[in-house]
Parts: C-alpha cells; sequence; structure tokens
C-alpha cells in the first residue's frame, strides 16, 4: 500500500508509540544503518572514498551503524563524529585536497528547529563546497522537515534517503534544490501499524506494483476479443512520430487490439512504423465506427497541426463529454476539451506537464496560479475544473490526483532525462492500453492502480536506463518497459 506522507508530529507520535510496544530502539537503528549501508553498496562503485558524518542525534547513530554494516574490503570509509562541529570542519578541511567521492550526512534529522548558524553553519557550507554526490539521512541537515524550507543553510544532498515514511516538508517544490533525489526506506521495524495520520498525500512504492498486472492474468479459452480495444487518435502532418511511440506504448500493456485514428497524410509514417495495431486516416466516420468497439480511448499526442485541430476538435468535444469508457487526454487536445462537469461516470485521465497545466488553469480564469509552485494545489484545481478528472501531473514526483479517492500519489520513479520529446506519448499510451482491460472499467480501485502503475513503470524504466548508461532514447525506453526493473534503480539526478 503507498505509505502516507506525514508531519514531524506523527514521525515522532509513531516513534513513540514503537518504542512503548517493546521494540527496541537500538534494533530499528541497526535495521536503518543496514538500509543505508545497502543502498550504498548497490548504488556507489566499489573502491570508492566515503565520508560519514555523524551528528549527536538518532541521525548520528544510523549514521554509525551504517559505518558498521559497510564492508572495509569495497569502500574506503571514514567515520567522522560531528558532535560539535569544530574538529569535523578541521577533517573535513584537509580532504580540500582529495575529496570523497561520496558525503553521507548524518549531522541533524528532523528534529532541528531554526537555522543553522555559527560553525554548523561553516560546516554545512564546507559540504556543499566540495561538490560531490552526498547522501543525505532523513533530511539534508539544515532543510525545515514541516516547511521544506531553509532559514540560513542547509545541505544540498544528491539523495536523501527518508526513513520510515516521507515527511510533508521533502515533497514540497522549495525543498527540491536541496533533497535531490528523494527516497524511502519504508521498512526498518518501527511499529507495523504505520503512522497515525490524516493527510491526503501518498507516497507509491516499489512493492505496490511487485505483482503481476490485472492484464496478464487470462483465461486459458480466452482470445483478443476478451482483452479490451485501444483507440488512439494521434498524429499529424509533422507530428507522426508521437502517434507511433504512444501505441508502441500501449502494446506493452496487451490489450486485444489497439487502432491508431491519426490525421491527413501522417497515417503513412504511422503504418509503416508500426506491425499490430490497425491505422486508419481520420475520419469522423472511421472515428464513429472504432469508437463503438473501443474500451478506452487517447486523444492528443502529435495532434499540433492546425488541420489535426480542425477535424478533432469537435469529436473531442463529443467524446469527453458523453462517451461511457475511459478517455485519456494529453498534450494539444488539453487545450480543447470543454470545462465542467461530464454526463458520465466513466474515467476520465489528462496528464499535464506545468506548462500545459498552467494554459488550462489561464483558460478556465486562474490567472495567478502557478503550477510548479504548488503543485498539490493545481492537480486538484485541474480535477475540479475538469470533469472530475484523474489528474497526472508530470514532472519531479509526478503527481496524481483521484478524485474519486480524494487523495494525491506522489510517484517516486523518474529522473530529469525523461525530459525528450516523446516521453509524454508514451506515458499517456501505456495509460490508455492499461485503461482498456475490461476488468478496470467499473472498478475505480483497479484503474487508480492501473494509472499509477504506469507512471511508476515509466519512471523506472528510464531510472534503469540511467543507471546503465549516459544515452538513452524514447525507443530505448520503450524497449525497457517490455523488461521492468524487479526494483526500482535509483540514479542521481544531474
Amino acid at each position: 500500500m503507498p505509505v502516507p506522507v506525514i508531519s514531524v508530529k506523527e514521525m515522532r507520535e509513531w516513534e513513540s508509540r514503537t518504542w512503548d510496544s517493546g521494540i527496541r530502539e537500538k534494533d530499528v537503528i541497526d535495521q536503518v544503518g543496514r538500509r543505508i549501508a545497502g543502498w550504498i553498496g548497490d548504488h556507489i562503485p566499489s573502491g570508492s572514498r566515503i565520508v560519514l558524518l555523524a551528528g549527536k542525534g538518532n541521525n548520528g547513530a544510523d549514521v554509525r551503524a551504517a559505518s558498521e554494516a559497510l564492508p572495509d574490503d569495497i569502500f574506503q570509509v571514514l567515520t567522522l563524529e560531528a558532535r560539535e562541529p569544530k574538529a569535523a570542519i578541521q577533517r573535513l578541511e584537509s580532504l580540500r585536497q582529495t575529496p570523497p567521492d561520496l558525503i553521507v550526512d548524518g549531522l541533524f534529522g528532523i528534529g532541528l528547529n531554526g537555522g543553522l548558524s555559527g560553525e554548523w553553519k561553516k560546516l554545512v557550507e564546507l559540504i556543499n563546497w566540495f561538490e560531490v554526490p552526498v547522501l543525505s539521512i532523513d533530511c539534508p541537515s539544515g532543510l525545515n522537515t514541516d516547511s521544506g524550507e531553509v532559514e540560513t543553510e542547509a545541505v544540498r544532498a544528491t539523495w536523501t534517503l527518508t526513513i520510515g515514511a516521507v515527511k510533508e516538508g521533502l515533497v514540497s517544490p522549495k525543498a527540491a534544490p536541496w533533497t535531490g533525489r528523494l527516497l524511502l526506506a519504508a521498512h526498518v521495524g518501527l511499529h507495523p501499524d504505520g503512522p497515525k495520520s490524516h493527510s491526503k498525500l501518498s507516497w507509491t512504492c516499489n512493492e505496490d506494483f511487485a505483482e503481476r498486472p490485472a492484464h496478464h492474468h487470462r483465461a486459458i479459452q480466452g482470445h483478443k476479443g476478451n482483452y479490451g480495444h485501444a483507440l488512439i487518435v494521434a498524429g499529424s502532418p509533422g507530428y507522426s512520430g508521437a502517434a507511433v511511440l504512444a501505441a508502441r506504448a500501449a502494446q506493452v500493456t496487451q490489450p486485444g487490439l489497439i487502432s491508431v485514428l491519426t490525421v491527413g497524410d501522417s497515417w503513412i509514417p504511422v503504418s509503416s512504423n508500426l506491425l499490430a495495431p490497425m491505422v486508419h486516416r481520420f475520419t469522423p466516420h472511421i472515428l464513429d465506427e472504432v469508437r463503438t468497439r473501443a474500451t478506452s480511448i487517447l486523444i492528443g499526442p502529435g495532434l499540433a497541426s492546425p488541420e489535426a485541430r480542425n477535424y478533432v476538435y469537435p469529436a473531442l468535444q463529443d467524446i469527453w463529454t458523453h462517451a461511457d469508457i475511459p478517455v485519456v487526454v494529453d498534450a494539444s487536445a488539453l487545450d480543447w476539451i470543454p470545462s465542467g462537469p461530464v454526463e458520465t461516470d466513466s474515467l476520465r485521465v489528462i496528464t499535464p506537464h506545468p506548462g500545459e497545466a498552467a494554459r488550462m488553469l489561464h483558460r478556465c480564469g486562474d490567472t495567478e496560479s502557478t503550477p510548479n509552485a504548488d503543485r498539490l494545489h493545481t492537480a486538484e484545481s485541474l480535477s475540479s475544473l475538469f470533469g472530475s478528472a484523474t489528474v497526472v501531473l508530470k514532472g519531479n514526483q509526478t503527481l496524481t490526483f483521484s478524485p474519486a479517492h480524494q487523495r494525491t500519489f506522489i510517484n517516486p520513479t523518474g529522473n530529469p532525462h525523461l525530459a525528450q520529446g516523446g516521453a509524454g506519448d508514451a506515458l499517456a499510451g501505456l495509460i490508455a492500453g492499461a485503461l482498456a482491460h475490461p476488468a478496470t472499467r467499473m472498478d475505480r480501485d483497479l484503474s487508480l492502480h492501473q494509472i499509477l502503475r504506469s507512471v511508476w513503470l515509466h519512471g523506472a524504466a528510464a531510472d534503469s536506463l540511467q543507471f546503465e548508461s549516459l544515452a538513452w532514447t524514447i525507443d530505448d525506453l520503450l524497449e525497457q518497459l517490455k523488461v521492468p526493473p524487479i526494483q526500482q534503480v535509483m540514479v542521481s539526478p544531474d
């Protein structure tokens, strides 16, 4: 199950309940230390020189436990006691000529009140001066874990491995320059009932998607007519590749059939690059014919030409308002969907990036909101304005807001190298293909799971590629989607 995003107070209450139940604090610290050491072993090259900074609180205790668990024959480990800053500064100063390969920040955890000052501020400034990868434990030292703000100075982490549950301030857009890639060590021996939280925010975890998806469980006598028909309206002259990428991504989810309707002569390059999907030149007649058999519809990728708008816009208005099957809208078509309620209970999904989200809000009279500054508000507002749609707001830690569940889910996978043309087309196709399976049609829990899984898998594939190679394309991403990683691969965000 996704883990709730919690406040510092709720984390403290969870810890107190854990100790009151008889679970020993030392046992939890030892588990955290092993998790830190395990992550370093999986992601940091052998032979690296590692400096661990251990403060005086539990954060420092976690780092000391990690130091004991790190194998000396694989890494060169130097643990610096930082119960007071002066000695740690002197030791770090001596490393200026031969900087370490990794610094582990265990100075301050979530209990820091107020900004850093004096020697502590100098120590953090020195850590940042090295410009080497930094792994912060629980939170970057100096960051307010409730608000996500930095009063004076904070460690600029490459990764932040937060413990137990994600804290509210860590997912604030203001915190991103300090947290770097946010990771979660969820199961470290704390009370199994989990935190008591009223948060409407959840952090999705790898194990949420460990089981095979519903569309892989098929009757022995099943045939392609049993497993859905995804209709993709995409591609126009000059933008044919988007239709190909969306269709190929939809194929990964294995719906029984896929039909692609594309505008003008773009059907020629689209059909020449697809084998299994059926490709047609878009006409209202063909749309009406295929729509009667479809079990999900995607509209938008590659519909950027004026010709596309003239042809598709009227049909989209009707489909969005009346179609009694899941409808996914992406890219250019986001500017065409009508605001207000839809006349059906069937699922609607929109997948904007922040620029598209801003245009949609502006069209509805909201000229003040800035999507990247308040992503949670943006996702909820878009849902309210556009037919109670499920909103997939792309970007760092992609958000999925489900109005049916009144909850926002934060995705932990993906990296900035997804900022390539075609990545969004692939995600939209993946979602539409997953929603085409008839089992999802009347089950909002299952349909939400399919959306969340698509977002997670899309990002995890990018993480795997970035871990393996410094140069990859969206074609590579599509291939990687066919071989989903067993565990999420975490890479540097740079």
